[in-house]
Parts: C-alpha cells; sequence; structure tokens
C-alpha cells in the first residue's frame, strides 16, 4: 500500500491566493484555507484522504479494510482539487 503522503489543494486559485484543505480535528469540519494562515494544513496518504468526508475528496480503489476492491479500478480524484506530494522531512 501506499504511505506516500499528500496536501489536498483547491485547483485553480491563485498563486497568491492558494487554498490547502484543513481538518479541525476536534469537529470534523474540513475547510479550505489560506496558505499563508495557518499551518495547520491536513496532509495523509491517500487512503486517509478515502475516509474523510465518505469520499466525497477521493475514492480509491482499496476498501477500509485493505482490500482491493476491482483490479481494474482507476482512482477517482474530486476534480476541484489536486493533490500536492508533500516533500521528505515536512
Amino acid at each position: 500500500m501506499n504511505d506516500k503522503k499528500y496536501y489536498v489543494k483547491l485547483k485553480n486559485t491563485y498563486k497568491h491566493d492558494e487554498r490547502l484543505l484543513s481538518l479541525n480535528k476536534v469537529s470534523g469540519k474540513i475547510d479550505f484555507v489560506d496558505w499563508r494562515n495557518s499551518g495547520d494544513w491536513w496532509k495523509g496518504t491517500k487512503s486517509e484522504l478515502g475516509k474523510i468526508t465518505g469520499g466525497a475528496i477521493y475514492k480509491g480503489c482499496i476498501l477500509p479494510d485493505g482490500h482491493e476492491f476491482s483490479s481494474n479500478c482507476k482512482p477517482w480524484i474530486n476534480p476541484l482539487i489536486e493533490l500536492v506530494p508533500v516533500e521528505d522531512g515536512e
């Protein structure tokens, strides 16, 4: 299983107004916040991302129990976002 971590960026935002996904761990509320205003951006693996809001952002080919549900499955990524790889050491 891929354990590469990603940030979730809202597409079609200007460089000076980029928005990254933030997840409030207490309330469970998700929001896209200005990258300059918060260092508490969500970052995690694709399987972790698939669990947020029931897969509304990302749906992979792996079930929560770790089993693949289709050998020819193509993951679905919400067209409004892009996954930005987290650099090693971040």
